[in-house]
C-alpha cells in the first residue's frame, strides 16, 4: 500500500478531495481522518492520512502533499519520501529544504515537474510531466503528456498534485486518469 500524507489543506479541502478522487478511481484508497477509516474497495492501493498542521511528520517511503495552509513550524522525518507542493508555497519549501525529500513541483510554470499542458476545457485536461521522475518503487517515468478526465471542475494545484500522487504511486498514465 502506498502511503500519502496530506497536510495544510483547509477551507474548501479541494486538495484532499482531488487526492482521494484520484486514488479512488485509480487503484482504490483507504482514508484515515478524524472521522475514522473509510475504504473505496476491498484491496486499496493507497493509504491516505489527512493532517491539518502537524508538529512533526514521520513518513518513510511515502508521499507528503502540502496544501497552501501548511505552517512553517512542521518538522519532517521523511527518508525515501517525496514531497509534492506548489512552488509558490514558501512555507512548504522551507519545510522540505533540508529534509532530504525529493520534491515534485506542481504549477502552471514550465519550470515545475508537473504542469498543465494545454488550456483544454472541462471535462478533459492535458497534463505534462516535464522531467524524469522515479516512482516510490524505483521505476523511471520519462517526460510525456497525458489526459485527465474530470467529473467536476477543480483548481489547478489539486489536479496536478493528484496526478503527481498517481505517477509516484506507479499508476500508468498511458490511458489517462479519471478524477
Amino acid at each position: 500500500m502506498k502511503k500519502i500524507v496530506i497536510c495544510g489543506d483547509c477551507g474548501s479541502e479541494s486538495l484532499t478531495r482531488a487526492i482521494i478522487s484520484a486514488c479512488k478511481n485509480n487503484g482504490g484508497a483507504a482514508v484515515v481522518s478524524g472521522n475514522g477509516i473509510s475504504e473505496t474497495n476491498d484491496n486499496p492501493y493507497f493509504l491516505i492520512a489527512k493532517l491539518h498542521n502537524p508538529y512533526e511528520i514521520n513518513c518513510k517511503g511515502g508521499i507528503i502533499v502540502f496544501g497552501k495552509a501548511v505552517e512553517n513550524k512542521t518538522k519532517i522525518n521523511a527518508e525515501k519520501t517525496v514531497a509534492v507542493l506548489d512552488t509558490a508555497n514558501t512555507n512548504a519549501l522551507n519545510i522540505v529544504r533540508d529534509s532530504g525529500c525529493a520534491v515534485i513541483g506542481c504549477s502552471m510554470s514550465g519550470h515545475d515537474t508537473i504542469s498543465v499542458s494545454g488550456l483544454a476545457g472541462f471535462p478533459t485536461k492535458m497534463i505534462s510531466l516535464q522531467r524524469t521522475i522515479r516512482t516510490l518503487d524505483g521505476d523511471i517515468i520519462e517526460p510525456h503528456d497525458f489526459q485527465v478526465k474530470l467529473k467536476e471542475e477543480m483548481p489547478v494545484y489539486p489536479l496536478l498534485a493528484g496526478c503527481a500522487v498517481l505517477l509516484l504511486g506507479g499508476i500508468s498514465s498511458a490511458d489517462g486518469y479519471s478524477f
